[in-house]
């Protein structure tokens, strides 16, 4: 059984809950109708930071033995837990109260260190399980939080000023323009506005922008303004993201995930690459200060030179065949969607469309490899195709006819739809 969790601040509780957000689709609670909760005391239950590793890694372990103990003895399923400063609280759903209890008492009975209850009572509804489900506002709120761990983990400088943008969809443009109206006094500047014909309920895409520190705070409280305001205007908030850079940090990571034997001499350069790359980081661009906006339809699209993931050079120019030209970043949550999708349609097109993902980073995320493309996905290590292409913000995709001239541009903000390439090569075929 494949498990969805989540983890997120729930406000009420002023604690942090960690629940499988699809658990109840996939059993039949009427099975499981009463709640077991294990509740651990740990306030002040350790002095030094050496002690709090070390009571961390017993409640872990703990944790891992109930719940491994309860599924497969068939005593019951976790399903979460709520975490605060002063108790940590572990929820199973079980078919039998008392056996549950002997069993979770027998696994307790080898951390005497830790002050514990367990508890039972007749939860046939599952509310309990409803209650720590997040909110919409609560889901978004969760993705600040794993966003900023992989900027962090690219290089990105937490804290530091940096313009965000934001992705929102609404059932018309009188929609669309009242959250403008509501917003832009708040400093938010619209970027882009598109049409997404294959967006049956939200069509019209906004893309907003703030300059705002890059920290948890200040996200969660863009946040909350645009979900709120979304919801007013009849519309919905996707995402965010930041402008793609090549930060020292991302391209150190790749070359030590490529060197194999150490020597002054190559240590030397690559310390100089690094200097080189920092500089080039601070250098101004006019992506700290605005957003480009796209190519234009109609001009020629920039050949190129890149390598796939294999090590295979690529080139693109006048190749005689339609080309699709797909940007993203794998760090950022829409690009896990958007690949998803540019795989679909190029499986269904790919006798007769050339298709490339250009990315920054070499290492394969965990989706490319569960989920390996149908066609060549291209490395920019410099961002240079990212520069010629105005690839700014997420996804962006060109579609370019068999003479290299860009036929249509898509996003950015949206990915490619079916639709769009029939209609392609139904004008240019």
């Amino acid at each position: 059984m494949e498990r969805d969790w989540i983890t997120y601040k729930k406000e009420q509780e002023k604690a942090r809950v960690l629940v499988d957000r699809t658990l109840k689709h996939h059993l039949d609670t009427k099975l499981y109708p009463f709640l077991l909760t294990l509740t651990i005391n740990i306030y002040r239950i350790a002095e030094t930071a050496e002690q709090a590793r070390e009571v961390q890694t017993r409640i872990q372990t703990l944790h891992d033995e109930v719940e491994t103990l309860m599924s497969a003895d068939g005593h019951g399923v976790w399903i979460g837990r709520i975490q605060s400063s002063s108790r940590l609280e572990l929820f199973f759903y079980v078919p039998e109260p008392d056996a549950a209890t002997e069993a979770v008492k027998r696994c307790l009975a080898g951390y005497p260190e830790f002050r514990t209850t367990v508890a039972t009572r007749e939860d046939a509804a599952w509310q309990l399980y409803e209650y720590l489900l997040p909110s919409a506002l609560e889901t978004q709120l969760a993705y600040n939080s794993s966003g900023l761990s992989s900027l962090l983990r690219e290089g990105y400088r937490i804290g530091r000023k940096d313009r965000v943008l934001y992705h929102l969809r609404f059932p018309s443009q009188d929609a669309l323009k009242s959250l403008c109206r509501q917003v832009e006094p708040q400093g938010y500047r619209v970027e882009n506005i598109d049409y997404d014909p294959s967006a049956v309920h939200y069509p019209h895409v906004l893309l907003l922008s703030i300059q705002c520190p890059l920290d948890e705070e200040a996200l969660d409280r863009n946040t909350t303004v645009l979900v709120e305001a979304a919801a007013r205007a009849g519309g919905k908030y996707d995402w965010w993201n930041v402008v793609p850079k090549a930060t020292p940090v991302r391209m150190w990571k790749e070359w030590l995930s490529r060197m194999k034997l150490a020597a002054w001499f190559a240590v030397f350069l690559i310390l100089i690459s690094v200097i080189s790359l920092f500089l080039f980081d601070l250098s101004p661009t006019k992506s700290a200060a605005a957003v480009e906006k796209p190519l234009a339809e109609r001009k020629p699209a920039p050949g190129f030179k890149l390598q796939d993931e294999h090590g295979t050079t690529i080139a693109f120019g006048k190749t005689g065949r339609p080309t699709v030209i797909n940007f993203c970043d794998a760090i950022f949550q829409p690009c896990q969607q958007d690949y998803m999708q540019m795989q679909s349609v190029a499986a269904k097109y790919i006798d007769r469309v050339d298709f490339y993902t250009i990315r920054r980073v070499r290492a394969n995320a965990p989706l490319y490899t569960e989920h390996p493309s149908v066609y060549p996905m291209l490395i920019d290590e410099k961002g240079e195709m990212y520069r010629k292409y105005h690839a700014r913000t997420f996804p962006i995709t060109y579609i370019v006819d068999a003479e290299g001239v860009v036929f249509r541009v898509i996003g950015p903000g949206r990915s490619l739809s079916q639709e769009e390439v029939q209609d392609f090569l139904e004008h240019r075929l």
